[in-house]
């Protein structure tokens, strides 16, 4: 991993504990990498890692979105 690479992962705009999660799977063997949609072609091109980021970016966003708001579901409706 060269220091560009670990600087893209480093400056995505997700919560510290997925970037930790995606530098495990980046040291993990090939077939954890597979089960988890991550990158396996080594050298890992510039080009591949920012359309991999582009897209667990996102979904990590939209899965902790969704978790905020059916934490705080009941309190907007005031169930609780």
């Amino acid at each position: 991993m060269t220091i560009e690479k670990l600087q893209k992962v480093a400056t995505s705009h997700v919560d510290a504990s997925v970037k930790a999660r995606w530098l495990r799977w980046w040291n993990s063997p090939a077939d954890v990498k597979s089960k988890n949609i991550f990158p396996t072609a080594l050298p890992l091109r510039e080009k591949v890692l920012d359309d991999w980021l582009h897209k667990a970016s996102f979904w990590a966003q939209v899965l902790e979105s969704r978790i905020l708001f059916f934490c705080f579901l009941p309190f907007v409706l005031g169930l609780l």
